[in-house]
């Protein structure tokens, strides 16, 4: 039996060897383990001022409207958690960097990488769970006036409280997965219990996670497409909810990962790429929060309407003085009036999106009439 000794110089050396075998024929390489930091810098600061901006915008908007809503507290709480998981993404970047094999670190560093994994999933699954709910609950404001009980409602709600549920679930049970929870980290650790099945439960997530984004996506166009306007503006409209289409590709590439990491023993490799995935999901979400706030603010911003007014009339002069040919010239009571221009942005759909100017067919003379209630 091996003395005391003889045990600690057992784990000592394990603890200094390699986190993971390597394949046959390569060498561990602890002195340049290879990977990359800048990519993992770049992706941090692109996304975290995007999302930033993002909300920002959002909430300038919602002071100029004076209307502040439980779904902006929900964001707000998003952007927090969302600067949680990027601070551990952070501290993957600088060590060991993304996209290094196991076998190139010391067995001694990986409890913290994978503490910091561990803490990183929890806070992706709170930030998404508030982003999703957060925009359901303004799509329901926007296209559900008080009163309507229409198909989009019902799917809605149904989303709500479906998010609500499986990530509530979902993160007690990542957070409690081993008894005790230092096991979840800490290979070393002798004894208690880890009685999830953590990969059918990971690979359950990234399914619900990719469904949810696509009805998300896909409930509103049925609504935008019934409202009469010209094609050219509901094309337009339309495609402000098409960055939505990104974060589900977000998703399902994420999914796919998921599959990977299940059947590989390389873990902290693989999870470089889940981590950029989960960044561009995230990130689009609020996107798709902010975005459409923009018109608003913008309109708010001095000089802002002298500089439009500028740009317009001089870009008719200088048409004018292209195209116009000789005409006699007209008494004033044969002369059309002038329309104003429409604006571009007035017809985008979000709670104050200016829609007072787009008729609505039956099924959407609620959607105008909740609208039509805005102080423009």
């Amino acid at each position: 039996m091996a003395s005391d000794e003889e045990q600690a110089a057992f784990i000592e050396a394990l603890l200094e060897g390699p986190s993971m075998e390597p394949p046959a024929g390569v060498d561990p390489n602890f002195d340049d383990p290879g990977g990359n930091h800048t990519i993992g810098y770049a992706i941090i600061i692109l996304g975290s001022t995007l999302a930033t901006m993002a909300i920002l915008l959002r909430l300038c908007s919602r002071v100029i409207l004076k209307r502040i809503k439980i779904e902006d507290a929900l964001f707000i709480s998003a952007l927090g958690l969302y600067a949680g998981h990027q601070y551990v993404f952070y501290e993957m970047s600088i060590f060991p960097g993304l996209w290094v094999h196991q076998w190139n670190f010391q067995l001694k560093n990986i409890s913290h990488i994978s503490y910091n994994i561990h803490i990183g999933s929890v806070f992706y699954g709170l930030t998404i769970m508030c982003l999703k709910v957060g925009i359901l609950l303004d799509w329901v404001r926007i296209f559900c006036p008080v009163g309507t009980r229409n198909a989009m409602l019902w799917i809605s709600h149904v989303i709500i409280w479906a998010n609500i549920a499986f990530y509530g679930i979902g993160t007690m049970v990542e957070l409690f997965q081993c008894t005790p929870r230092e096991k979840i980290w800490n290979p070393l650790y002798e004894g208690g219990s880890c009685p999830m099945n953590m990969h059918a439960h990971n690979f359950a997530s990234g399914i619900f996670n990719i469904i949810s984004d696509l009805v998300i996506l896909a409930v509103p166009q049925s609504i935008i497409w019934k409202l009469q306007m010209s094609t050219s503006k509901r094309i337009g409209v339309s495609l402000l909810f098409t960055i939505g289409i990104f974060a589900c590709a977000c998703a399902i590439a994420r999914q796919v990962l998921i599959n990977t990491l299940i059947r590989s023993d390389d873990v902290i490799y693989n999870i470089s790429s889940l981590g950029l995935w989960d960044v561009g999901e995230i990130t689009a979400g609020f996107m798709i929060v902010g975005i459409p706030s923009l018109p608003q603010v913008v309109k708010k911003i001095p000089l802002t309407e002298s500089v439009v007014s500028l740009v317009r009339v001089f870009t008719r002069s200088t048409h004018s003085d292209l195209h116009s040919t000789p005409k006699q010239e007209l008494p004033l009571w044969m002369k059309p009036r002038g329309q104003k221009a429409p604006r571009h942005w007035d017809s985008i759909i979000t709670d104050e999106y200016n829609m007072s100017s787009v008729r609505s067919t039956d099924s959407t003379v609620g959607l105008r009439r909740n609208v039509e209630e805005v102080p423009q």
